[in-house]
């Protein structure tokens, strides 16, 4: 309203409500661009409509085999290693 009348400009309530619908959309468009490009929010849109629950937290009994087989393997190297060692 003072630039209006400072600098004798018209239909500033037109302008005003201008910069309000930009500013409102601006939040929405800023979502939408990361949805669009962040892989991780866009597969969770994407299952959300699917009405499909992902994990991606592997289970603990795999784990512990894991584990478990790598303490094997190394343990079989380290013996072999030292069978084929020449004294």
């Amino acid at each position: 309203m003072i630039a209006s009348i400072a600098f004798g400009l018209t239909h500033v309530v037109e302008l005003i409500e201008w910069i309000f619908e930009f500013s409102a959309l601006h939040s929405c468009l800023n979502t939408m661009v990361m949805i669009v490009s962040i892989s991780s929010y866009r597969k969770a849109i994407w299952d959300m409509f699917k009405f499909k629950k992902e994990t991606e937290v592997a289970s603990v009994t795999n784990v512990i085999n894991v584990k478990q087989l790598r303490k094997q393997s190394i343990f079989i190297l380290i013996r072999q290693k030292a069978i084929t060692k020449p004294k």
